[in-house]
Parts: structure tokens; sequence; C-alpha cells
């Protein structure tokens, strides 16, 4: 191409000169030939990559013909370029001034109006070019990314959709950005329909793909939602955010052995950065491969001594391995004014409290929590839950309760402070309205939490209002099915309705879940009542 533009430049230049000898030229000719002689080596200079020799030609061009758009089109091209956006906004209106019908010069200036932001001017601009060309498919593909990016989507879907009906060309582009929208609309079928056109129209569209995954994944449709990831990464296997969501899906989906391969690709594609080193920490954990997550701490901290992120880390890892000393010990070298201090302190309260030193739990989250030099104090209130939970534990509910309510003081929409104090009142037979109020407000916050919901089945139970109570309660274990108390609850509430086989069946699924002995005789001895029920009834 460059050398064609030489060509065609000296080609000029000697037909100019040479066949037509000045004296044969007037001086308007002359000054046009000149202008043109000029704005030729600009468009080579600008070829070429040298875009101030190039703006000084089209500038020299400019002066022997002013009215000349095509070189003002240029020079506005350059401006942009340069990121001189007010002289590229003052060339383009200077087109405009003369061409005003020039749609491809809106176009351009809508364009310089998105680089300064001023987004509603872009808007107006290409609007008005699309009264004098309502088929223009760049102005409505232009305003229709705009639209997109604002979140303004039913006005992108609608200019998106106009566009469909002009361009045939680039359609698979508009059925792309069509799904997006309708993703982002929350409309799963009509997001479906442009993704799956936009891969039968180009089936290299592989951005589809990921559309398409993201939408079975959001519906739990596994097969489908792993059959569009893989075809999506085995075109961009250096997508990590793409191979991110995949092995979050997967973990979510139970598929564990799938996750550990793609954990594997995942940090082999770049294991020399750290954040992706951090993000396969993570998912080791999440998986509880322990010892795996040590192995890519021990690399990391090499180059991270000090991280409290990494002290994090590996304090999980080495409770996970059962090494509660050493967990201890990497959460104590985190100092008070990193931000995940106060969660570091929470941890070591946790382990005491398994190992039975209480009053040392205790201890430690009361330092914490009347420590007011500690950096990050906004996470004081899950200090405060901790507490609360302890105090309950140890028999101190009053105590527990009061403490709850120090974090609604500061956040009274909290629904796990909510849900401990309704919750507990439940557990002590008294307030049973107020426990029922507060646990629908917490539940109004996270409708979906199974021990949100098994606090409200047992209200229920408690208010005796056993077939609500069932109804609930098989939705939290529906939520939380390996939830010992959860499964308990509802064998209590299908035993009060007589449901002793029901009953029965719940209550062995939580003895299997219980590990303490406590609560293995509590459970044997309510399955043996469950028992006596069903023979009672039989012999009824």
């Amino acid at each position: 191409m460059r050398k064609l533009l030489f060509k065609l430049f000296f080609i000029y230049i000697f037909s100019v000169f040479f066949l037509y000898p000045p004296k044969a030229l007037a001086n308007s000719d002359l000054d046009h030939s000149a202008s043109y002689a000029y704005f030729m080596k600009g468009l080579i200079e600008k070829a070429n990559g040298k875009f101030d020799e190039a703006e000084r030609s089209f500038k020299t061009a400019l002066k022997k013909d002013p009215n000349e758009v095509n070189i003002l089109k240029e020079l506005a091209e350059i401006a942009i370029h340069k990121k001189n956006f007010n002289e590229a906004r003052y060339w383009a209106e200077a087109v405009l001034k003369q061409s005003p019908n020039d749609v491809d010069t809106m176009i351009l200036l809508a364009r310089i109006y998105v680089h300064s932001n001023r987004i509603k001017d872009a808007i107006e601009v290409l609007e008005k070019a699309l009264d004098k060309a309502p088929g223009n498919t760049q102005a409505l593909f232009f305003l229709g990314n705009i639209y997109m990016e604002i979140k303004q989507y039913d006005k992108a879907i609608d200019v998106l959709e106009r566009s469909l009906k002009e361009e045939t060309q680039n359609s698979f582009m508009i059925h792309y950005y069509l799904g997006r929208l309708y993703f982002d609309s929350n409309k799963l079928v009509d997001a479906e329909r442009h993704f799956k056109k936009a891969v039968q129209l180009n089936p290299n569209m592989v951005d589809a793909y990921y559309g398409l995954a993201l939408i079975y994944k959001k519906r739990g449709d596994v097969e489908d939602a792993i059959g569009a990831f893989d075809t999506y990464l085995h075109r961009r296997p250096q997508d990590l955010k793409a191979r991110d969501d995949y092995i979050r899906f997967l973990i979510d989906a139970g598929r564990n052995e799938k996750a550990l391969k793609e954990i594997d690709e995942f940090y082999n594609q770049d294991s020399s950065d750290p954040r992706v080193g951090f993000r396969t920490i993570g998912y080791y954990l999440d998986l509880g491969q322990y010892q795996k997550a040590l192995e890519v701490l021990d690399r990391l901290q090499i180059l991270f001594p000090d991280s409290p992120q990494l002290h994090f880390y590996r304090g999980l890892a080495l409770e996970g391995l059962g090494q509660k000393d050493k967990a201890k010990h990497s959460y104590e070298k985190i100092r008070e004014e990193e931000p995940i201090y106060i969660l570091a302190r929470i941890r070591i309260a946790k382990i005491l409290k398994e190992e039975g030193d209480y009053k040392g739990a205790l201890h430690v989250l009361e330092e914490v929590e009347s420590n007011k030099n500690i950096a990050h104090r906004s996470q004081i209130n899950e200090v405060l839950l901790e507490m609360a939970l302890l105090l309950d534990e140890i028999g101190r509910r009053d105590q527990a309760i009061e403490t709850a309510k120090k974090i609604l003081e500061t956040d009274p929409e909290n629904p796990s402070a909510l849900n401990f104090i309704g919750y507990t009142y439940a557990e002590m037979g008294i307030k049973l309205g107020e426990a029922e109020d507060l646990i629908k407000k917490a539940l109004k916050k996270r409708p979906d939490d199974g021990y949100i919901l098994d606090s409200l089945g047992w209200v229920y139970y408690k208010k005796g209002r056993i077939g609500q109570a069932i109804e609930v309660l098989k939705k939290a274990v529906s939520r939380v099915p390996d939830d010992p108390i959860i499964n308990e609850h509802l064998g209590d509430a299908y035993y009060k309705n007589g449901d002793y086989d029901e009953a029965w069946y719940q209550y062995e699924k939580s003895l299997r879940l219980f590990k303490q002995k406590k609560d293995k005789k509590r459970i044997k001895e309510k399955m043996e009542k469950a028992q006596e029920g069903q023979e009672d009834f039989m012999l009824f």
C-alpha cells in the first residue's frame, strides 16, 4: 500500500510539472495542484506512522486549498490519534460547516465526543446522522454500543435490531452484541438465540461461545455450560478471566475432578504472574487441596515473604491439614494495620474454640473489639458476630444477644445479626413474634439463605405452626443439605406432625453429619422415639 502511494504521488508530480508547464497553469490551479501534492505527501507520512510530519503536510495543503474537506477530515483523524480532542472537534466541525449532510463526519464527531466523555453530545450527533441516513449501519452500530456502555439496554437493543435489518456482511457482530444486551437484561432465551446465530454466521466468533457458556452457567445447565466453555477455551486458551469463570462454575457444580484439571491449566498458563498464583491458592483451598495450596504458597512466599494474604492462606491450608499450632503462628504474623488482620484474629479464636479453650477464644475477640487503633475497623461486626456465637455456645445467651445488638447499632439491616437474635429467641422460647419479624427482615436481604430459612422454620415450629415449619425447613434442607442441625429440625417437625418415617429418615441423615458424641447420642434417642412411633402407628 505504501509503495502504491509513493508511485501515485510521483506520477502526480510528474503529470503536473512536466506534462503541464508552469506557464500553462493559472494560480488557482497551481494552488490546487500544490495542495494535492502536500495532501498525498501527508497520506504517505501518515501511512508510515509519521503523524507530526503528516500533520504539517496536511496543514500546508490546507493553506493552499482552505475548502478541501478531505484535508480537514485527515487533520481531525490525526488530532484524534494524538488525543488532541478539542482540535479534532474543531476540524470535524469545519467539515460540517461546508458539508452539513456529511454523515461520515458526523460519525467522526461522535467518536471525538465519546473520547471527550461527552456522551450526550455523541448520541445527539448520531441521531442527526440517522435522520439523514436511516440505514447507515455504522451510525446504528456505534449508537447501539454507546447505549450498551451506559446501560440503557432497551435503547441499545432497539438501535441494534434496526441495524440488523440493514446490515448483512457483519450481522454476526450485531447478533453477538444483541446477545450480550439480552444477557445483561436477564432475557436469556433471546440472548441464547442471538449468540447461536452469531456462531452460525461466523463459526470463528468465539466470544459468542463464552456468552453461551455464561447463559448455561446461569441456568444451571451443567453439561451445556461445560461444552461451551471447553469450545471457547480451546480457541482462547490465554483468556484467564474465562478460565477463572469456568473453574468457579465447576467448583460450584461439584465437578471437582474437572475443576482441578482446569486449575492446573490456569496456573500453567502463567505461573510467573503472582495474581495467577494467588487465585490458584484460593481454588485449592476451596477444594480442600491443602497440600497443593502449600506448594504454590512456598513458591510465592519466596517473592513476597511478608505478604499478609499469603500468611492468611498458609494458615487456612495448615488448618485444613490439622496443623493448628502452625496455623496460629502463621495468622499471628499478620500485623494489626493490615486489612486482613481482623479475619486472622477470628481464625485464631476459632482454633482456640475447637481446642476447647473458650476463655482464650473470647479473650482474643474481646481484645480486637476493644482495640480502637486497629485499621479497617469496618470488619469489626464480624468480630462481634463471632463473639455472640461463642457466648451462645457457652450458655451466656443474654450477653450473646446484647453483643449481636451492637451490630445493629451500626448496621440495622445486617442479616446475620438479625437472624442470630431471632433464632436465639426461638431457642429460648421467648419473644417469638419479634423473632419472626427479625428473621423475615433478614430473609429479605438473603432470600435463598438456607440458615435463615431454618431459623424461620424453627420459629414456626416453636409457635406450633407445624405445617408451615415443615415447608420452610424442607426449603432450608434443599439449600444446605449437609447441615446436621437443619436436618434435625426438619426431623423434629415431622415427628411433631406424626410423620415418623420422615422424621426417622431426617434423624438418620443428621446422625451421619454430626461429629460430636453428645450430638450423636441425642439423635439416636430421637431415632428410637421415631421408631417407636412407627411401631405404635402400625399396631393402631
